[in-house]
């Protein structure tokens, strides 16, 4: 699976993704993690198109 890069800015997070071929549309997951720990179920996207 590929890591898309992000910024950190406090307690936000910012992934820009851009769908550029029919492949790039799906399923986006993401967890998070801070001082109580690990996020159990990952937030879960579907990209599709507009």
């Amino acid at each position: 699976m590929e890591e898309v890069p992000f910024v950190s800015e406090g307690t936000k997070s910012t992934a820009t993704v851009t769908a550029k071929t029919d492949y790039d549309y799906g399923t986006l997951t993401c967890t998070g993690s801070n001082s109580v720990g690990m996020q159990r179920e990952p937030c879960v996207y579907t990209v599709i198109t507009a």
